[in-house]
C-alpha cells in the first residue's frame, strides 16, 4: 500500500473524491505527520514499530572503543558480526553485553560489543576489523504519493486521522475535525486490537517489536 492510497481516502472523508482541493501535495505533510503519530502511539501501548534493516559494512580500526559509523535512522542495534579486513571468512558473531570488560583487550578481533548512552562501544582490536551491523529503525517518512506505509493494517486510522488534521489545519474547520472524533477512535480501537492479537500470535504472550513491509528477516504480521 503507498502513501497515495491513503490519501485518496482522506480526501474521500473530506468530500472530495477527486482530489481537486485535498490533493497530495495538499495532504501529504498531515499524512507524515500522522504516520510519526502512529509510531508514537504503538510505542505507548507497546507495540513499537521497528523495521529490521542490515547497514552497510563499516571499518574499525585498531584500538577504537567505539564505532564512530552508525546508521542515521538507527533507533537500536540488534546483532553485531565482524571478520578481518579484506578477508572472505564467515562472519562471527560478537557477544553483546552490558558493560565492556575492560580486561578483554588484547585480542586482534571485536570480543564484545555493548549499547549505552545511544552509542555502540567495543573491544578495541588489535588489528583492523570489518563490522557489519543489523537495527532497529522507526518508520520511513510518507514524504510522496509513492512512499511504502509500512504498517499496511494502519491506513484506515491514517486516512482518518489524516482528514482530521486536514479539516483543523488547513481548512479550517473545527466542526469536520470534531465529527471525525468518534471515526479515529474506532479505528485506533479496531487497529490496536489487530495488532496486539496479531503481535502475540506469532511470537508469544511476551509482546515484541511490530515488524513491518520492509522487514527481510521475517513475514509481516
Amino acid at each position: 500500500m503507498l502513501a497515495g492510497d491513503v490519501t485518496k481516502e482522506a480526501a474521500i472523508l473530506l468530500t472530495d473524491p477527486q482530489q481537486m482541493y485535498w490533493s497530495d501535495i495538499v495532504l501529504l505533510p498531515l499524512l507524515n505527520k500522522a504516520n510519526n503519530e502512529l509510531a508514537l502511539l504503538f510505542e505507548r501501548e507497546e507495540l513499537p514499530i521497528m523495521i529490521e534493516e542490515q547497514a552497510p559494512v563499516t571499518t574499525v580500526e585498531v584500538g577504537d572503543k567505539t564505532m564512530d559509523e552508525i546508521p542515521t535512522d538507527m533507533i537500536e542495534p540488534i546483532r553485531m558480526w565482524e571478520r578481518a579486513m579484506g578477508s572472505q571468512e564467515k562472519w562471527a558473531e560478537v557477544d553483546q553485553v552490558i558493560n565492556i570488560d575492560k580486561n578483554n583487550i588484547t585480542s586482534s578481533r571485536v570480543n564484545e560489543w555493548a549499547w549505552r548512552r545511544s552509542q555502540i562501544f567495543i573491544t578495541p582490536p588489535t588489528q583492523p576489523r570489518e563490522v557489519m551491523l543489523d537495527y532497529f529503525r522507526s518508520l520511513l517518512p510518507l514524504d510522496s504519493a509513492g512512499s511504502l506505509v509500512e504498517v499496511p493494517k494502519a491506513k484506515t486510522w491514517l486516512a482518518v486521522r489524516t482528514a482530521q488534521l486536514a479539516a483543523l489545519h488547513v481548512g479550517n474547520n473545527p466542526t469536520r475535525y470534531e465529527e471525525l472524533i468518534p471515526e479515529v477512535t474506532k479505528a485506533e480501537d479496531i487497529l490496536l486490537r489487530t495488532m496486539g492479537k496479531r503481535v502475540q500470535g506469532a511470537y508469544g504472550v511476551r509482546r515484541r517489536p511490530y515488524r513491518g513491509a520492509m522487514n527481510r528477516r521475517s513475514t509481516v504480521v
